[in-house]
This record gives structure tokens, sequence and C-alpha cells, in this order.
């Protein structure tokens, strides 16, 4: 009897500590960090956005929340505009030289229809939309939106890598990285003098003006915005036929030109007769996208 109730006892020992245990829970299934809120690109403090030109064009921004277990209720979280001393403090650090300095985006250029956004439960980051009146956008500069967390319904910002700077770089169909080839005749009299030819093949960077237009360096003139008024033309395409018309950037001595641009293959094939040491020339040249 005695040992009846010792292995009665035993058995039920036993399945009090195996009960026990399965109510323990295992650790690694609850959060391992601390949940925090942050704009995603913030710890670059620099984050590029492409644009097009156009009238209205839309980017985003997003705001994520770490950790390693999903929301289980909606969060939201609400952005404001940071100091513009922090574009300041970015140019001290990282622009040098001739660069031009990065700046405040001017308010009338943009507009952010609600500075709030929630992320839902079970998701890990939400978007915030923000409208670029693009046609109003000066090609040559180096716009920023400051932003950073303002409020947070639950639990706290990131306390490090606060801001996130939007940067804006203009595009439109024609622009980006090209090879130009072609051949630099003198010309005299309207005639061509053969013996008095060059050829040319070099890269060049071709930047979005508006919609239709991209800036395009003469030969293989530096690229520098500080040379572009007296070394740049303006390669203007009209979007119906595809013809291109060339006009000078600002001073160089462009007497006339013109092309065509092949959509399909991304090309330009351009003339244009220039005045270099009262010499007139003429340039013909194919430029073709750069696939790489």
């Amino acid at each position: 009897m005695k040992l009846f109730n010792y292995t009665r006892c035993l058995c039920l020992s036993f399945s009090l500590l195996v009960l026990a245990s399965c109510n323990v829970e295992n650790p690694i299934d609850g959060e391992q960090y601390i949940k925090q809120v942050y704009l995603v690109g913030a710890y670059d403090k620099l984050q590029g956005k492409e644009v097009a030109y156009g009238s209205e064009r839309e980017i985003f921004v997003s705001v994520a929340i770490g950790g390693t277990v999903s929301l289980d209720h909606d969060v939201t979280i609400r952005l404001e505009q940071a100091d513009y001393i922090n574009i300041d403090n970015y140019n001290k650090k990282n622009v040098v030289g001739d660069d031009i300095p990065y700046e405040a985006m001017p308010q009338e250029l943009y507009n952010i229809p609600s500075w709030e956004g929630t992320i839902k439960a079970g998701e890990e980051y939400v978007r915030i939309p923000i409208h670029i009146y693009a046609d109003q956008v000066n090609c040559d500069k180096r716009y920023i939106i400051p932003l950073r967390i303002a409020e947070v319904s639950d639990y706290e910002p990131t306390p490090t890598d606060t801001v996130l700077m939007v940067n804006l770089k203009m595009v439109n169909e024609y622009s980006g990285t090209y090879i130009i080839s072609g051949t630099n005749v003198r010309y005299e009299n309207d005639e061509p003098i053969v013996s008095e030819t060059s050829s040319l093949n070099t890269p060049r960077t071709m930047i979005a003006v508006d919609q239709y237009t991209v800036r395009l360096f003469h030969k293989v003139e530096s690229e520098e915005l500080t040379n572009a008024d007296k070394a740049a033309m303006k390669l203007i395409v009209n979007p119906t036929d595809n013809t291109v018309t060339i006009e000078p950037w600002k001073d160089l001595p462009i007497l006339k030109g013109g092309g065509t641009f092949d959509v399909e293959k991304h090309t330009f094939t351009i003339w244009y007769h220039y005045m270099e040491n009262g010499k007139e020339y003429r340039t013909e040249a194919t430029i073709v996208k750069n696939k790489s």
C-alpha cells in the first residue's frame, strides 16, 4: 500500500512538472529588441529621389518600425519639417570646392497632402506621399526637403539618425549618360575644308532641363556647371515628330543646328555650326545612350 501511494505521488509530481513546463514561454517568441520608429534612409542622411519633369509628380518617404514581432495594433506617425540647420551642417561636411551647395526646397514647389501616416497591424512600414510641382524646378539647384518624426502614437522614434533629407534629381526621357561620336570640319564660304577635319568620341552626360530639353556640353568641354554658360547647348525635342532644335545654353556661339531623336534606339543624330577663334566649324554626331 505504501509502495502504491509512493508511485501515485511520483506520477502526480511528474504530471505537474510536465504541465508547468508546457506553460513556460519560449524567450525567443517575444520581442527581441526595443521597438522603435524610424525614417527609412535617415541613417545615410541624404536620400536621392529621381523626379521626371512634367506637371505634378509624386514621390514617397517611408516610415518603418523595427523589432522581431509583428505589430498587433495600428501605430500612427506624424512628420514635420526638420530644421534647415541640418542642410547647412551637411554642406559643411560634404560640399567642397566649386560643388553646388544643397539648399531647402522652396515650399511653393512641393506639397505634403498629409503629414500623418499609419503603420497597420501586421505591417512594417507606411509610405507618405510628397507632390512635386516638377515643371517649376530649376535643374541646377540641389534641393532638399528635410523631414523628421514629430510624434508617434505608440513606441518611441529612434534617438539617432532622426532627420531624413530628401534630395531631388530631375530627369526626363532623354537625360542620362551617352557616348557622342562624330566629326568636326572647318567651313569656309559654306563649303567644308576636308583637310581640317577632326574626330569626336567621348562620354557625355545629358542633364534634364525640362520635360523635352536636355543640356549637352560642346565637344570634350568640362561638364562643370561653372563652364555651362560658355560651353553648353540645349537640345530641344519636339515630341510630335522627334525633331531636335539646337540652341546655345548662353554664350556658346552656335550659328545654326538641328537633328532627330530615335525613340526606339534612344539615339540623337545632330549637326550644328559654331564659331571658334574666328572660324566656322560644323559638327555632325551621333549620341547613343549608354546602356550600362
